[in-house]
């Protein structure tokens, strides 16, 4: 956790340190004014290079945090290896696309005055998606599949409709990263003019929060004790039996000493 507020905060500073160099140290000193002269000249420079290591070290943690409780949600799974396979071919691919998109801009041949820059825009953003999309359903599904089971042997108990409320929490976060990734794959094909440019900057520069917030979600349920566990699916599995055989203890209990007290019908307590 502390290692991806270091990389939110250093990411911060080098938009702060941006914003000041290109729209008040340079006001008008290229054509297109201070907007062009960050696009052009401030992302080519070493802080600027510092800013894309943060947000594509913030993209790798918040999205593997996802895949690592996904694993842990299907280990007991003969396709456990399969299922981890998938988002994280999807990850590396975006990682890929992420870093050869960094060596254009930094070698001064920036594929944003390709025409295919929306494309590879889209794609890169759609495979963060799909790495998000793949983790909820998947990690939705065996929730599902495990309260299902455990109803039908069990029954209903508290123990497992509090978990069923993860489901909710996994939706929200995924549906606040899915709607900002939309965005920015709209505002990517949008007109070429610089209010469509500003508009998907605004987008682009804060997503790295959104991954935070979502990130943090995740850290809160597994702080709160909310989260699945390794050994959850047997808790499920074993706190109705406990539960039973307590009762029946007990059962056993109050009968025997009705016997008792029914042997001794002068005695009183």
């Amino acid at each position: 956790m502390s290692l991806i507020m270091i990389c939110g905060l250093l990411n911060l500073a080098v938009d702060t340190r941006g914003i000041q160099v290109s729209w008040v140290d340079h006001p008008s000193s290229a054509p297109g004014g201070s907007f062009a002269y960050q696009v052009l000249t401030y992302t080519r420079t070493a802080i600027a290079s510092l800013g894309y290591v943060t947000v594509m070290l913030i993209e790798l943690l918040t999205n593997g945090t996802q895949i690592w409780r996904l694993s842990i949600m299907w280990r007991v799974s003969r396709y456990h290896l399969f299922i981890i396979m998938i988002p994280s071919l999807a990850l590396l691919g975006s990682i890929v696309i992420e870093i050869v998109e960094i060596c254009n801009i930094i070698s001064g041949r920036p594929i944003s005055t390709d025409s295919q820059w929306p494309v590879i825009a889209a794609v890169r953003q759609g495979m963060m998606m799909f790495t998000g999309l793949i983790v909820t359903s998947l990690i939705s599904a065996r929730i599902a599949l495990v309260r299902r089971t455990h109803i039908q042997t069990m029954g209903e108990s508290d123990i497992s409709n509090q978990y069923f409320s993860i489901i909710s929490m996994l939706v929200e976060s995924f549906a606040l990263e899915f709607i900002w990734s939309t965005m920015i794959i709209t505002t990517n094909f949008w007109p070429d003019n610089v209010r469509a440019s500003a508009v998907n900057d605004v987008f682009i520069n804060l997503q790295s929060s959104i991954e935070i917030i979502t990130y943090l979600l995740v850290v809160y349920r597994v702080s709160t004790r909310r989260a699945w566990e390794k050994d959850t699916e047997e808790k499920l599995t074993s706190l109705r039996w406990n539960r039973d055989a307590q009762r029946t203890t007990q059962l056993t209990t109050t009968q025997t000493s009705i016997r008792i007290s029914g042997d001794a019908p002068g005695d009183e307590v």
